[in-house]
C-alpha cells in the first residue's frame, strides 16, 4: 500500500500484515511491481508533481482521501488517465478498475485496501439485465470519467460474480437482486468485513457462498438456491438440482424466520444441494498470554428459522494454541 501523505513523501506499507516496509520522500512518481497488487492512497495533503504507475498485471487500484471523503478512481479500457480533484492533479497508469467484466460471463468486484461500504443491488427494477455496486455512506464515491458518483452499474454475469472487500472494515449489504440474475456468488474478505443478507436472494441451481468476518440474514428474509417452477421456496417441487450454501467467518447470525433452502422434495429425481455453517477464532498465543485470552466463534440461529438441503453441517472452532503444541504436532 503506497500512502502519499504529504508532496511527493508517504509510507509502504505490506498489505496482508500492515508492517511497514519502507518510508520515502522527494519522489516525483511511484511505480508498482509487475504483477502485483498496488494500492495508492493520497491522503489530505497528498500530492505527486509526476505519476502514479501500477506497473502490469496484479490488480492496482487508485484512492484520493479529503478531510471528508473518499473517492475510487475507476479508470478507462486503457488504466491510464489524470484527476484533477480537490485542487490537486494526479496521473496514473496501469489502474485497474474496480468491476472488472473483461470476461463479461465470470464478472469480479474488487474492493479498495480502505474501509468499503457498498450494497449490491438491481440496477434497474423496472428492466432486467444489470446489477449494481452503490455507495452504501455519503463519503465514499466512485470518480469516472471526471464525475463523481455513487455506483457502478454492471451487465448480469451468465457464470459467475466474485466479490473480494480485500482489507479495511469493510461492509457490504445484499439487497435486492436483478430477477434475471442467476449466476453463482462468491464473496471473501481478507480482513474485519461484515455481509448483512438484507432481502431474499433466489439463485436456482448455483451455489451461494460468504467467508468473511461477520455474516447476518436479516429476520424473515431467505436465501434459495433451489430450481422450481412456482414461486415457493419451500414447498414447490424441483425442476432442477440445487446449488450449496456455504458460510463462514467468526460470527454468523440468522435472524428469526430467515431462511436457508437448498432442498428438493422427498423422491426428487433431482439433487438437493449441502447447506455448511462455519465459524472459527484461533490464534497461537504464549502460554502466560492464554490465561487472560478470550475467543469467541459463534452460530445463532434464530427462532423459526429454516435450513433445509443435503448435508447441513455447522462447525465452530476457538481457542489458542502455544508454540509448543504447535512443535508438538509437527513432531507428531
Amino acid at each position: 500500500i503506497w500512502q502519499i501523505t504529504g508532496a511527493g513523501e508517504g509510507v509502504l506499507t505490506d498489505m496482508a500484515s500492515g508492517d511497514v516496509l519502507a518510508e520515502f520522500s522527494g519522489m516525483a512518481s511511484l511505480t508498482g511491481s509487475a504483477d502485483n497488487e498496488d494500492a495508492f492512497v493520497f491522503g489530505p495533503a497528498g500530492s505527486l508533481d509526476g505519476a502514479v504507475d501500477g506497473g502490469p498485471g496484479g490488480y492496482d487500484s487508485l484512492a484520493i482521501q479529503t478531510a471528508a471523503e473518499t473517492v475510487v478512481v475507476v479508470p478507462d479500457a486503457t488504466g491510464s488517465g489524470t484527476v484533477d480533484y480537490d485542487g490537486r492533479t494526479i496521473d496514473y497508469a496501469g489502474i485497474e478498475p474496480p468491476v472488472d467484466a473483461s470476461d463479461p460471463a465470470n464478472v469480479v468486484i474488487r474492493g479498495t485496501v480502505l474501509d468499503d461500504h457498498i450494497t449490491l443491488e438491481d440496477a434497474d427494477p423496472a428492466a432486467d439485465g444489470s446489477m449494481q455496486v452503490r455507495s452504501s455512506e455519503a463519503f465514499y464515491s466512485f470518480f469516472i470519467s471526471g464525475i463523481l458518483s455513487d455506483r457502478l452499474v454492471f451487465t448480469n454475469p451468465a457464470t459467475s460474480l466474485v466479490i473480494d472487500l480485500k482489507t479495511g472494515s469493510d461492509t457490504l449489504t445484499l439487497g435486492s437482486f436483478d430477477p434475471g440474475f442467476g449466476a453463482s456468488l462468491l464473496i471473501q474478505d481478507s480482513d474485519a468485513g461484515e455481509v448483512l443478507v438484507a432481502q431474499t436472494i433466489v439463485l436456482p441451481g448455483v451455489d451461494f457462498a460468504i467467508s468473511t468476518s461477520t455474516i447476518a440474514l436479516a429476520p424473515g428474509v431467505a436465501v434459495s438456491t433451489r430450481q422450481i417452477a412456482g414461486d415457493d421456496h419451500v414447498n414447490d417441487s424441483s425442476s432442477g438440482n440445487s446449488g450449496s450454501i456455504t458460510l463462514s467467518g467468526q460470527t454468523i447470525s440468522i435472524g428469526t424466520g430467515a431462511q436457508l433452502l437448498a432442498h428438493v422434495e422427498d423422491g426428487s429425481a433431482y439433487a438437493a444441494g449441502d447447506i455448511e455453517l462455519s465459524v472459527a477464532n484461533t490464534a497461537v498465543t504464549t502460554a502466560s498470554q492464554i490465561e487472560v485470552s478470550s475467543r469467541d466463534a459463534r452460530i445463532t440461529i434464530g427462532p423459526s428459522a429454516v435450513l433445509r438441503g443435503a448435508d447441513i453441517r455447522l462447525n465452530s472452532q476457538a481457542g489458542d494454541e502455544t508454540p509448543e503444541e504447535i512443535d508438538n504436532d509437527l513432531l507428531a
